[in-house]
């Protein structure tokens, strides 16, 4: 078995996923009303935030 840490995970629904896609929903108010769990890195969720924006 092969076992693989993620330096980042990142939660969030199906639903909230297509908001975030569709640029309907921003990840930092995603994250701060609670719809967007983050554990690890946060610098690296940031950087993912970043690629939603585009």
């Amino acid at each position: 078995m092969c076992t693989v840490s993620a330096d980042c995970t990142i939660r969030f629904s199906a639903d909230d996923l297509a908001k975030l896609i569709d640029g309907a929903l921003n990840p930092m108010m995603a994250y701060t009303l609670g719809k967007l769990k983050i554990e690890g890195s946060m610098g690296i969720a940031m950087k993912v935030a970043a690629l939603l924006e585009e």
